[in-house]
């Protein structure tokens, strides 16, 4: 009889009467994956196959392999296929991969998602490049030798004894880029700086904060933005706050003494179809004498004014120009 992968046997008692015993099977052998335990009544098993043995195939071993997927197809040209059905390889096809994502963001934008497509969604930065300078050094002079190459293309005795305004400076990319050479990434407001600090024996010397935004308008009819900021200033002393767009005197304060409290929100026509430049600068007001001149400077962006109108977006494209490139045209 055979049971449960055994088979049991009586050689003797199942042969023949009356044959030679001479003839009669002594012992069984058996040949892998079979095993036997040899003599007369031999028990021939057979084990369960593993990794580096032949055996029998358990139910759960056949279930496992019939689940495996019968062949892989690459869907799609970035992928290639080697090997057979059971044993494939796959590859990508660096071509392909390589060229899936070929478009980029404008400068000053960063990429927020990438489509199946191969396109991206970008989205602007909010950037603001801007510099806090003094102009003057007690009992030697004016900074730097009074060099306007240092202070955006305006002497520093300008700035501070001759009403320097944002339109004065000069709108080579070489020179914004040697001036506005800070940059903050602010949300829809931004303190650029607040100081209160002391004079010691002189006027002359101006504490400055110049601010450079660049915005591009992405459609072809002009577009009405309105920053409103805080700023400082001192007329009487010949420091002046101002704004420019593409060097336009759009609004200055006139003369007047200014301290932090006081704010603004010229409305500016941003031009179609181009970036245009925001040049705001302000000079430092003058609180009082207790044995020293007490001064304070500021310039801040305020009532959410950073979130532009659609249509406009940010731009931080400076170090993409060329030296030459005028900032004001373009």
């Amino acid at each position: 009889p055979v049971s449960n992968g055994t088979v049991n046997t009586n050689l003797n008692a199942d042969l023949l009467d009356g044959q030679d015993s001479s003839t009669f099977v002594k012992s069984v052998t058996a040949s892998a994956p079979l095993a036997s335990s040899l003599g007369q009544n031999p028990n021939i098993t057979i084990t369960q196959s593993a990794t580096a043995a032949d055996g029998y195939l358990s139910s759960t071993d056949w279930n496992t392999f019939n689940n495996k997927v019968s062949s892989v197809a690459a869907g799609n040209t970035s992928i290639t296929l080697g090997g057979t059905a059971k044993d494939p390889t796959v590859a990508t096809n660096p071509t392909v991969v390589q060229n899936r994502v070929n478009v980029t963001c404008r400068p000053g934008s960063t990429i927020t998602t990438v489509n199946q497509d191969g396109t991206v969604n970008c989205s602007p930065i909010r950037v603001i490049r801007y510099n806090v300078f003094n102009t003057y050094e007690y009992w030697y002079g004016w900074s730097m030798g009074n060099n306007d190459i240092m202070f955006g293309g305006v002497n520093p005795s300008t700035w501070s004894d001759g009403n320097g305004r944002a339109w004065n400076i000069n709108p080579a990319a070489g020179y914004a880029r040697s001036f506005f050479n800070k940059k903050l990434y602010p949300g829809p407001n931004a303190l650029v700086h607040m100081e209160t600090y002391a004079e010691y024996g002189s006027s002359t010397n101006g504490k400055h904060v110049a601010a450079l935004m660049r915005i591009r308008n992405t459609t072809g009819g002009a577009i009405s933005w309105t920053p409103c900021f805080y700023y400082t200033s001192y007329g009487s002393w010949n420091e002046w706050a101002s704004l420019s767009l593409n060097g336009g005197g759009n609004w200055d304060t006139g003369g007047g003494n200014n301290w932090s409290a006081n704010g603004v929100c010229p409305t500016l026509s941003i031009p179609a179809s181009r970036t245009s430049s925001v040049v705001v600068v302000v000079g430092s007001f003058y609180q009082g004498s207790w044995n020293t001149y007490w001064r304070s400077v500021g310039l801040a962006f305020y009532n959410n004014s950073l979130n532009l109108p659609a249509g406009l977006e940010w731009a931080d494209d400076l170090d993409t120009l060329s030296d030459g490139t005028n900032i004001w045209s373009q």
